[in-house]
């Protein structure tokens, strides 16, 4: 019986587990490679494309990217070829576009990746000084913040936003966080975004939908 994800992490495992898990069993697919090393491969493809811009797109990758990634991910011999037909045949997660590159087939998913990588491989400085600068890795860093499990490292981040006049993200950050940070800062952020939506006619409704959230 289907019950509704009662967090925005939750939500997300369980997609991930509906393409990588549950949908290829129901249609009896052989699958070769582990939704483990799947995950780590994904991951990593994510946080890098997103983040080492080597092209005009952040969004894609090429097949040469994920054969590097693979040398770290998975052992050597791995057939890339089969890799990818489960990808994108049996889990949908990736798609080949028309210039032969690879995307996921939806920007949020390789947001979640990407904030997992992070939060696997970096402290929560490095990931706040690789996401916050860049106004198209907000969306990353409440992930970010949504998977984090430590309560001081959930503080560090509402702090650093707060500190830095990052009030929206900070906001967004506050709605999917799993953690109780101290009051403090909480009442800080509810007090902007409360102010913000009855005085400032450019940000109303952005902030209006949080509050309603």
């Amino acid at each position: 019986r289907f019950q509704m994800p009662t967090s925005r992490d939750r939500f997300y495992r369980a997609a991930v587990d509906e393409l990588l898990l549950h949908r290829p069993a129901r249609r009896a697919i052989p699958m070769k490679f582990s939704v483990e090393d799947k995950m780590d491969l994904l991951e990593s493809l994510a946080l890098t494309a997103l983040t080492v811009r080597t092209n005009s797109d952040s969004e894609e990758f090429t097949r040469e990217s994920i054969i590097g990634q693979l040398k770290v991910s998975l052992p050597g011999g791995t057939d890339v070829s089969a890799l990818l037909s489960e990808l994108i045949d049996a889990h949908g997660i990736l798609r080949l576009t028309d210039t032969r590159r690879y995307t996921f087939t939806h920007r949020t998913f390789q947001e979640y990746f990407a904030a997992r990588g992070a939060l696997r491989t970096m402290e929560t400085a490095q990931a706040l000084s690789t996401f916050t600068p860049r106004d198209d890795l907000s969306e990353t860093l409440a992930f970010y913040a949504s998977i984090e499990p430590n309560t001081l490292h959930v503080q560090a981040i509402l702090e650093h936003l707060v500190t830095h006049d990052r009030w929206y993200l900070a906001a967004r950050c506050l709605q999917y966080i799993q953690t109780v940070p101290d009051a403090e800062v909480v009442g800080r952020i509810v007090e902007y975004v409360a102010d913000s939506a009855s005085t400032n006619a450019d940000t109303i409704l952005s902030f209006l939908d949080i509050l309603s959230s």
